[in-house]
């Protein structure tokens, strides 16, 4: 049985300024900070949106070691967004569906300098077939409601980003980051 709203990260809490000591998890798990390396089996256009958003959510302090499947979820969901999108594109969000395919050949004769040629084709018609959306387009509507689910664990709607309140971002020293092993 549903127990309400998912709980937001302590993290996400922190940014947007909505944390309350009376209301954190003090026992909540601290996972590496470490980024989650980008998986191999992505698709490019995955891996494209993994390499763009990762270092800004880790930078924030929401994606860490052990988040990597579910940002990959995220990322895949957007690269099956895209695709449905290029389909729907190309062929259109309607397409024929049912009916019955009923061949004729055709016979075609063309002159040319005196001599004549004759080409003979198939042709198929369908009768009787009806308008539906293309698959693509329920593909499509799939692919938005993941990545819709998964920007809000991470920060990534609107509505999350416009309650951010997150701190100025500090100058980084390249000498005393080196030194301590972050570059």
């Amino acid at each position: 049985m549903p127990r309400g709203r998912t709980p937001k990260p302590t993290n996400l809490k922190i940014v947007t300024g909505t944390a309350r000591a009376d209301r954190l998890n003090a026992d909540e798990p601290r996972p590496d900070p470490t980024p989650p390396k980008c998986p191999s089996w992505l698709d490019a256009e995955a891996k494209r949106v993994w390499r763009k958003l990762q270092p800004e959510l880790t930078r924030i302090g929401v994606l860490t070691s052990a988040d990597g499947e579910a940002f990959a979820g995220y990322c895949v969901a957007w690269s099956e967004f895209r695709a449905a999108t290029e389909i729907l594109r190309a062929e259109g969000r309607i397409v024929l569906a049912g009916g019955t395919p009923i061949e004729t050949e055709e016979t075609m004769t063309v002159e040319e300098n005196g001599k004549t040629a004759t080409t003979t084709r198939t042709v198929v018609h369908v009768v009787g077939a009806r308008r539906v959306p293309h698959p693509a387009v329920a593909q499509q509507r799939s692919a938005m409601r993941l990545i819709r689910e998964y920007s809000s664990l991470f920060g990534l709607d609107p509505s999350s980003r416009s309650r951010i309140k997150a701190a100025p971002v500090e100058a980084v020293d390249e000498l005393k980051a080196f030194a301590e092993g972050r570059v």
